[in-house]
This record gives C-alpha cells, sequence and structure tokens, in this order.
C-alpha cells in the first residue's frame, strides 16, 4: 500500500510540474505572438483575431481591471502600441511632457524623485541624451542620481497617469527608468487612456482610500 501510494504521489507530481511545464511555454508563445502582432499589424485597424490575441494577453496584466466592459477592451487593443527598451534605459524624465499611459508586460520600472526643482533642470541637461536608448555610462552608480527611488514596479502594473490627469502642465511628476535587460512595455494614448481605462482607476483609488480608512 505504501508503494502504490508513492508511485500515486509520484505520478501526481509529474503531472503537475508537466502541466506548469505546458503553461509557461503557452505564455512565451503567447508573448511571441503578442510581439508580432505589434510589429506588423496596423494600429487602430487590427483583425478581430490579433485583438482577440491581445485581450488574452492584457486581460492578465494587474493593470487592467476585471470589469472593463467589451466595447472598452476591444478600443484598447486596436490602439495600444509597444514599446521595445533594448537594455536598462531612461524612459522620461521628471518634469518631461507625457501624454500616454504605461504598461509593463516584462521585466521592472524604477521611479525617481526629485523635489528640488533647480536640481531637476540640472538632472535635464545631464540625462537628457540618455532617454529612450541604452545606458551608456555606469547604470548602478548614475541612475540614483535622478533622485529618491520612489517605487519599483513591477510586470502587470502601469503608471504615467498623473501627467495624463494633470489640469495644468501635463509634465511628469518623477522620472521613469527600465532597470531589466528585457523589459518590455504597451503605451496607451491620452484620449485611449481616458475613454477605457481613467473611470476604473479612479475608482479603484477611491475604493483603496475607503478601505485604508476603515
Amino acid at each position: 500500500a505504501l508503494a502504490r501510494g508513492g508511485t500515486a504521489f509520484a505520478f501526481n507530481h509529474w503531472v503537475q510540474i508537466m502541466e506548469e511545464q505546458r503553461e509557461k511555454e503557452r505564455l512565451i508563445a503567447l508573448e511571441i505572438e503578442v510581439k508580432r502582432i505589434m510589429q506588423e499589424s496596423i494600429r487602430k485597424n487590427r483583425s478581430p483575431i490579433e485583438k482577440e490575441t491581445l485581450k488574452t494577453y492584457l486581460s492578465s496584466l494587474t493593470c487592467i481591471p476585471a470589469e472593463i466592459s467589451s466595447q472598452q477592451m476591444d478600443i484598447m487593443c486596436n490602439d495600444i502600441d509597444s514599446v521595445n527598451v533594448v537594455g536598462k534605459s531612461i524612459l522620461f524624465l521628471q518634469g518631461d511632457f507625457g501624454n500616454v499611459y504605461y504598461i509593463i508586460a516584462r521585466g521592472e520600472v524604477q521611479l525617481y524623485l526629485e523635489k528640488s526643482k533647480d536640481k531637476e533642470m540640472e538632472i535635464g541637461r545631464e540625462f537628457g541624451n540618455q532617454r529612450g536608448v541604452p545606458y551608456e555610462g555606469d547604470f548602478d552608480n548614475d541612475i540614483p542620481n535622478l533622485g529618491i527611488n520612489i517605487v519599483t514596479l513591477k510586470a502587470g502594473q502601469g503608471f504615467g497617469e498623473f501627467a495624463i490627469l494633470s489640469t495644468t502642465g501635463k509634465l511628469r511628476m518623477c522620472a521613469a527608468v527600465a532597470s531589466t535587460d528585457d523589459t518590455f512595455l504597451f503605451v496607451l494614448d491620452a484620449p485611449t487612456y481616458n475613454s477605457v481605462l481613467r473611470q476604473h482607476h479612479y475608482r479603484s483609488k477611491q475604493l483603496t482610500t475607503c478601505t485604508a480608512l476603515l
């Protein structure tokens, strides 16, 4: 009986490992197909199959609300764009004009805040030519000069909405840095973000505030 139980345990464990492996392979294949769609499809004129593939992928990201409507999801899948980040790099600096919302599909992004406006201008002059390209200097020692590291965002999270929601200058409130070599980002322009995600994110923030108060 013990031998039979041990065999059954080993078999069930093997089945679990195989299922996990198949799921990993499925996700890898899905990401490859999503990247192909982002490269080859025509934004705002994607096919139903392309949009369905994007929907499957985007639905697993934590910053995409579960209660989003089918119409909103269709709009997002048709309008969304991507950024392939090569190496560690600065995405934007504090004080830059901001008109897109970022969604992290793979990798990590660190946000840095500088409280001094004078220092913010110095940072712009020093790091301005490093936006959107692989960082050429000593990344680990130079990047902390952007300010205080206020948060490290993981895959599934989003950022950049504060500049879109701002009623004044639409300026970035902090700097964003892709801190991994394999960062893959989606971007939504301001009109699409406002029509698809803004209301959901506002409600989510209200709920979080109320829960903390209670």
